[in-house]
């Protein structure tokens, strides 16, 4: 468009057409600056208190501490 009043500058306009697809999602979404870090401690702590790893592979070691990691986090979310 042609300048406004006694301006130099011109003025652009555009139309920008988009459609967009928002899919809902059922991912569960996390808080960390909310969570119970204490409590999930705790939660580690108790739940690995029994575990006897000189019987275990170091995958069922593995296994077992991402489990409780899994836990803990669905505990204190």
């Amino acid at each position: 468009m042609a300048p406004i009043d006694n301006s130099d500058h011109n003025v652009v306009l555009l139309t920008i057409n988009c459609n967009i697809n928002r899919e809902n999602s059922n991912k569960t979404k996390l808080c960390f600056n909310q969570a119970d870090f204490n409590g999930m401690r705790k939660f580690v702590r108790d739940s690995l208190f029994n575990v006897d790893s000189k019987t275990m592979s170091a995958s069922i070691m593995w296994d077992k501490l991402n489990d409780v990691m899994q836990d803990a986090i669905k505990v204190s979310g």
